[in-house]
């Protein structure tokens, strides 16, 4: 059992939902949210009254210790980053309680050498519109579909889209990086 505290403030300054009602937001999900969360690194973005929401990878000192890790070479920082890996209720009400308002998985789900899922991040230019991004989107997907893959989107950060493509388990031949193509469609 885990302790919960604090559970009548705010999540973040203007947040307009209380600790309480994320943490029941996330038990509400569970089920949904912890099989996508399985045998991955997880990266959470936390939030706090006062301050600006963060970024955490590695489990923070004082975590319970119940929580399992993955212990992952960081190139770009050379070190080892300890990755905690969210398997049950207990442990995603933990990060509730942590005040992690968003959930980042890793797209290669731990002992396996490829991706199960491939992320097409789609923001417009800097001044750009929003309907600019839904048009790349309504694009990428066309073009998607006619690979004989499917897409889902979902709205990520304030103008941008995500399209979450499940690859099979077989390793996909085409190269990701030929995807990335910042002039393409006004998107980068």
């Amino acid at each position: 059992m885990i302790e919960l505290t604090n559970l009548s403030g705010e999540v973040f300054d203007g947040a307009g939902v209380t600790k309480r009602e994320l943490i029941d937001h996330l038990d509400a999900v569970a089920d949904r949210i912890l099989p996508e969360l399985a045998e991955r690194a997880l990266t959470v973005v936390r939030a706090r009254p006062g301050q600006a929401p963060f970024m955490q990878k590695n489990l923070p000192r004082g975590a319970p210790g119940w929580i399992p890790t993955l212990d992952v070479w960081a190139e770009t920082s050379q070190r080892t980053v300890r990755y905690p890996v969210c398997t049950d209720r207990d442990t995603l009400l933990w990060f509730g309680n942590q005040r992690a308002i968003e959930f980042h998985p890793t797209l290669v789900p731990h002992g396996s050498p490829v991706a199960d899922a491939l992320v097409v991040d789609l923001d417009p230019p800097a001044d750009g519109e929003f309907s600019q991004v839904v048009a790349a989107a309504r694009l990428v997907r066309a073009a998607l579909t006619e690979l004989g893959l499917d897409a889902a989107v979902k709205t990520s950060g304030a103008k941008g889209l995500h399209l979450l493509v499940p690859l099979s388990e077989t390793p996909w031949p085409l190269p990701l990086a030929a995807l990335k193509d910042e002039n393409r469609c006004g998107v980068g």
